[in-house]
């Protein structure tokens, strides 16, 4: 969506979603990772780990699981903009 938070961090169709507040989603189902947004939104702060698609499957072919104490972790931070979920 353009100026959503996540076109302003860099965030593309197909990139991957590893961590949530530092929980690992990978193997997780959408409704379940939707759950887990739905609890983040009581945070100020969400953090995500996200990888492209091709980073995704070069690290899973390799049997090499991602997380935030990787070195090359980039960070980023946009203004909050509230969620749209329904309660």
């Amino acid at each position: 969506m353009k100026n959503s938070p996540a076109e302003i961090c860099g965030l593309k169709v197909n990139d991957v979603i590893v961590e949530v507040n530092g929980k690992c989603v990978e193997d997780l189902t959408f409704i379940r990772l939707i759950e887990i947004f739905k609890h983040a939104y009581s945070r100020p702060i969400i953090e995500l780990l996200v990888l492209s698609e091709d980073d995704a499957i070069w690290y899973k072919k390799r049997d090499i699981k991602v997380n935030r104490n990787f070195p090359n972790i980039q960070y980023c931070e946009t203004p909050y903009y509230g969620f749209m979920f329904n309660k």
